[in-house]
């Protein structure tokens, strides 16, 4: 499959990083996409544990014997993951909601 690449400023920065390595530009290109995947990367067992954590720490915050109402669980959710964002970040990427593949809804449905 051939590539070819219309955009001045990725051309531009691929040109940098060829006179700094010594690479060339196919192989600048692919050590880019080969970090940028890794970063990417889904660590399915940290996702989980991450979870397990923040699960553990929302119900952290729900007084003993006590099973709040829906709405409730939610206002009480919101309060845990605005916690959660003041915290300092734990890696180089901050998870989204959208990339974590459930919402706080989902924690309720049974």
């Amino acid at each position: 499959m051939g590539l070819t690449i219309d955009n001045a400023e990725v051309l531009r920065l691929v040109s940098q990083v060829v006179q700094m390595t010594g690479e060339t530009e196919t192989e600048a290109i692919r050590h880019a996409l080969e970090v940028q995947r890794a970063l990417l990367g889904v660590d399915l067992a940290a996702r989980a544990a991450r979870h397990e954590a923040f699960l553990k720490m929302f119900w952290a915050t729900v007084p003993d014997g006590v099973l709040p109402d829906h709405e409730a669980q939610l206002r009480l959710f919101d309060q845990a993951t605005e916690r959660n964002r003041q915290r300092p970040a734990m890696s180089s990427i901050a998870e989204t909601p959208e990339d974590r593949g459930w919402t706080r809804e989902d924690l309720y449905r049974r």
